[in-house]
């Protein structure tokens, strides 16, 4: 029951403060869901022995952000890439997510949309495909940076460019021109589609 309640949306403040030092994890845990919670609660809980309850307030859109900061230099991967995975992570501590040695964190910060384009040049040559495949369909990532990857020994990485809509003309043109057949016909069908578009914004 005490888990509903630390779930429910419409549960007070004051209760949830409560509820964040219940001793049941479950409750906890819930209690670092809910987007009701309050900064000064979550920022407690950042601190809590249980990893799962440090990972739900990793993903807490209303943690602040020293507790982010805290929660970045976590010993669980999965708590780190979970900072990584929040809209409001400062990009400074992404940049500094982007080194870490697990995969896993490195893939979740190419996937972020907020991180910086010179972070995900540098991202474009990690020795992880998932990084690669993310940071070349992230939409921030620099055209110079999609010609590189167009060349990805990865077949993943190069379908993610061809989907990418900051890819260039010249790259999608390439791209069409290659082997392997789901590509080629990907990157022609995506040529059309933009020349089309092009066609109607001049009839307008």
């Amino acid at each position: 029951v005490r888990q509903f309640v630390a779930l429910n949306e419409n549960t007070p403040t004051k209760a949830l403060s409560d509820l964040a030092r219940d001793k049941s994890w479950r409750v906890r845990s819930a209690v670092g869901i809910n987007k009701n919670t309050k900064a000064e609660t979550l920022a407690m809980l950042a601190c809590d022995k249980e990893a799962w309850i440090r990972w739900t307030v990793a993903r807490n859109e209303n943690t602040p952000k020293e507790a982010l900061a805290v929660l970045a230099q976590d010993e669980d991967g999965r708590v780190r890439s979970a900072v990584a995975g929040n809209i409001n992570t400062p990009i400074e501590l992404l940049s500094v997510l982007a080194q870490d040695k697990h995969w896993l964190v490195r893939q979740t910060v190419a996937k972020n949309e907020n991180t910086p384009k010179e972070t995900l040049a540098v991202l474009a040559d990690d020795c992880d495909l998932g990084v690669r495949q993310n940071v070349a369909g992230n939409k921030n990532m620099p055209k110079e940076a999609l010609v590189k990857l167009a060349g990805d020994r990865d077949y993943g990485v190069r379908k993610a460019v061809v989907n990418n809509p900051n890819t260039s003309y010249n790259t999608l043109l390439m791209l069409s021109k290659v082997k392997a057949v789901e590509i080629r016909e990907k990157a022609k069908e995506v040529l059309k589609e933009r020349a089309l578009k092009a066609n109607t914004n001049k009839e307008r």
